[in-house]
């Protein structure tokens, strides 16, 4: 029996063993010795170091551009295909029903329809820079099959080749994430259903510039545009996000100082994309571009040639969310002598009709998948999302979408410029030429020049409101565009730095609407307080600053809280833990778990006696939308909507019971564990497994983290009552010095492959963790010091 046992153990380590090796071999591609490449006019080496991470080097742009192509194809293919089907409102193909509201929703916004009528606008060069990158991504495809992800056949996905709408229509996609005014203004009208208007406007959002002295206008005065409104809620629906892949809406960090600020001789910028990044390898692609026009170094967006964030030997730049306004609701007036149409003035016209289908892999079906219709109406002015039951909407009242990503008719793509600025001047004019993505850039030039700009096409608004839905029989009521050069932005400002943090920009006096959806300002508060000094900065300081979790929003309600906690003898202990903290989301710290569930629970008692579950659940995940508006009235006392000021306190101590019922629940008993830690947590999971059995061999994680959503540090969470999981985090960190001219710092909450087994999906997940930098090599010399593959892509003729 001991042999016979012996033998079995044997055989099942040898099996495992086989299987590692195995699963170590079968996905991985061609990185060493040479490939020909049709494409290409002169060879290009491709080198990778230990991270994954290709450093490209070309002859020429167009080579430069092509090879990016093929290398992407190498390690992305996979992301990319997900991605067309996403927005193409196809993902049900490859995943089945659960894909169905993401679908159904990008095909009536028509993302990829939108793009393909834009296309037809742009210049030759503009086409010519995104054909170079498809044609080096379709000879990977055309040629290299056996190189191809498993995963692609695991989810019997065929890769196809990539068409210039494809890439346009990820730049479209990103522009449709970063506009969340449409999520917004639904919001308003399911509050104004549940409130009434009155009420309702009391919790409308509050917007604050800390650097304004002078007001802007008043965002949201038009609320008698809601009194007509009742019944707006589909019964029944559910406000779950509906997308199954990490969309790419952008929260983020971002700021430059100048020379004299500077510890070196060049400006200094600091980037932190913060996203939802647990599916591995992440959103982020960094890569290394060097050709005689190019010496950039960065991260890029799968899909979109060059880099996004980074730097070049002439410039650096980096982008947060800008939340510009390009979207509006219009409530159509159905004409009631002419079923299906509706009223415009006096005139009566015809919804338009549109028929598609989704065609949803099923397995018990024999064909396999099963077909479902989907009708969409449009008016003149956009899709009717109301027919819809996943926009939430009731279709008793049709709600229409006007947005400017369905009119756009610009010739330019304005990022093919961006890497070949030669200084801050060339970034201006390259970001002016950005119309469907919404971003505020900040960036720097050798030369010692600062600045910050806001990009997209913002429609000028007649009436100057944009927040709230009109009333469709009016008309139209944009009347052009913001200019480029009236955009909020700065240039070499005196206080001898630039940031944004999501918050509202607008300056003083500034005359145009341009968005009613900001952050909160305590980021953007803290960003103030660490670089408002006449100390030198250097890069390593500038990284722990990044790293920071000082929470503002937390010195701010801490000390009610405290206050209330602290006269009931029930909640006392409480109110010493809060007395004792440093107001640091610290991993060990035990104040965060305190706070952060009292303030949960707070928010719901003051908020659902008026508003109905599963709203009140879409309101929470909603914070840019409410979360000053309630911080500004809890510091003035006040209670719930539309009562008298009191009672705050008494609410205060009832959420304290709450949530210490509930830490007792989940992290025991002993005060002393309640640590930031063990209730706030991270846990990367691979695109094929992101529940259940398996989710954690193949993924990475759990993992403490620091931060919350309003440090500098992000680490925002879904509020359910706790423990939580930090879901928008810093995708990538970045710290730029242009006068370090070997290496940038930085790290991706990923990796580079979108491969599994092959080590490299999650390489950087550990020093990110650990919060440490990485070097992303600039030098020629310490690339090749530090490469651990090189492959010679050379040029043949086509068969």
């Amino acid at each position: 029996m001991k042999k016979f046992l012996g033998f079995l153990v044997a055989i099942i380590l040898l099996l495992v063993g086989g299987l590692s090796i195995y699963l170590t071999q079968v996905n991985k591609f061609k990185r060493d010795g040479e490939l020909g490449l049709a494409c290409l006019d002169q060879p290009v080496t491709v080198k990778r170091d230990e991270h994954g991470i290709p450093y490209i080097f070309a002859e020429s742009l167009s080579d430069l551009i092509k090879a990016q192509g093929f290398v992407l194809g190498q390690d992305r293919i996979f992301q990319i295909e997900l991605y067309r089907l996403m927005i193409q409102g196809r993902l049900t193909e490859a995943v089945g029903a659960v894909a169905k509201d993401a679908d159904i929703r990008m095909q009536v916004m028509g993302v990829y329809a939108n793009a393909r009528r834009h296309e037809a606008y742009l210049n030759e060069s503009s086409r010519q820079y995104l054909q170079w990158f498809a044609d080096g991504y379709n000879e990977f495809v055309a040629t290299q099959e056996d190189d191809f992800p498993l995963e692609l056949s695991l989810l019997g996905i065929t890769p196809s080749p990539l068409f210039i709408t494809d890439m346009l229509a990820i730049h479209h996609y990103v522009g449709f994430t970063h506009s969340q005014n449409m999520g917004d203004e639904i919001l308003s009208l399911l509050l104004a259903d549940a409130l009434g208007p009155d009420k309702a406007s009391e919790f409308f959002p509050l917007n604050i510039n800390p650097d304004r002295e002078q007001a802007v206008m008043d965002l949201w005065r038009q609320t008698d545009s809601l009194s007509p409104v009742t019944a707006m809620h589909a019964a029944g629906v559910s406000f779950a996000d509906p997308n199954p892949i990490s969309p790419l809406a952008m929260g983020s960090n971002n700021w430059v100082i100048n020379a004299d600020k500077a510890a070196g001789s060049k400006p200094i910028l600091c980037n932190d994309p913060h996203l939802d990044a647990r599916i591995l390898p992440g959103p982020w692609y960094p890569i290394g571009l060097f050709c005689p026009e190019v010496q950039a170094v960065g991260g890029a967006i799968p899909g979109i040639p060059g880099i996004l964030v980074g730097r070049t030997d002439k410039v650096a730049f980096g982008v947060t969310n800008a939340y510009g306004d390009n979207q509006d609701l219009y409530l159509e007036t159905p004409d009631p002598a002419n079923e299906g149409h509706y009223l415009e003035g006096d005139t009566s016209l015809a919804f338009s009709t549109r028929e598609t289908q989704l065609m949803i892999k099923d397995d018990e079906e024999a064909a396999g998948f099963r077909i479902e219709n989907l009708t969409i109406r449009s008016s003149s002015r956009g899709p009717v999302i109301s027919d819809h039951k996943v926009f939430g909407l009731s279709p008793d009242q049709p709600v229409v979408l006007r947005w400017t990503q369905a009119e756009v008719q610009s010739e330019n793509i304005g990022f093919d410029r961006l890497f070949l600025a030669r200084n801050a001047q060339d970034v201006e004019a390259a970001l002016a030429q950005v119309e469907v993505v919404y971003m505020n850039f900040v960036f720097a030039d050798q030369e010692g020049n600062i600045g910050h700009r806001s990009t997209g096409q913002i429609p000028i608004r007649k009436n100057k409101q944009g927040a709230l839905p009109k009333e469709g029989k009016e008309g139209s009521d944009w009347v052009g565009f913001i200019p480029k050069t009236e955009m909020p932005g700065q240039f070499n400002p005196q206080k001898g730095w630039v940031g944004t943090s999501n918050h509202d920009v607008r300056p003083d006096h500034y005359p145009y609407y341009y968005s009613a959806h900001f952050s909160p300002d305590f980021r953007y508060q803290r960003m103030k307080e660490m670089l408002s000094t006449d100390e030198q900065l250097d890069a390593e300081t500038l990284w722990s600053f990044i790293l920071d979790v000082e929470n503002l929003h937390a010195r701010e309600l801490s000390p009610i809280f405290e206050a209330a906690l602290a006269q009931d003898e029930a909640t006392a202990a409480l109110a010493d833990q809060l007395k004792a903290w440093n107001h640091r989301d610290e991993v060990s710290a035990l104040g965060p778990p305190v706070f952060h569930l009292v303030h949960e629970e707070l928010i719901r008692l003051l908020l659902e006696e008026d508003i109905p579950e599963p709203l009140l659940q879409k309101v929470l995940n909603s914070r840019y939308y409410w979360l000053q508006r309630m911080a500004d009235r809890i510091v003035n006392g006040q209670g719930k909507l539309g009562a008298e000021e009191g009672g705050l306190e008494s609410l205060i101590v009832e959420a304290g019971k709450k949530a210490q019922a509930r830490l007792k629940e989940v992290l025991g008993t002993d005060m002393n564990q309640w640590t930031w830690g063990k209730f706030h947590q991270l846990t990367f999971v691979s695109p094929l497994r992101r529940d259940g059995m398996g989710k954690e061999s193949l993924g990475n994680g759990p993992h403490p983290v620091a931060g919350s959503g309003e440090t500098l540090n992000r680490g925002q969470y879904v509020m359910n009552h706790g423990p939580y999981e930090s879901q928008w985090f810093s995708s990538l960190r970045m710290v730029i010095d242009l006068a370090d001219d070997e290496k940038i710092l930085g790290v991706v909450s990923g990796g580079n492959e979108a491969r599994q087994f092959t080590g490299k999906i999650d390489a950087q997940v550990d020093a990110w963790v650990n919060n440490k930098p990485l070097n992303w090599w600039f030098s020629k010399e310490q690339i090749d010091a530090h490469a651990e593959h090189t492959l010679t892509l050379s040029p043949t003729k086509a068969p």
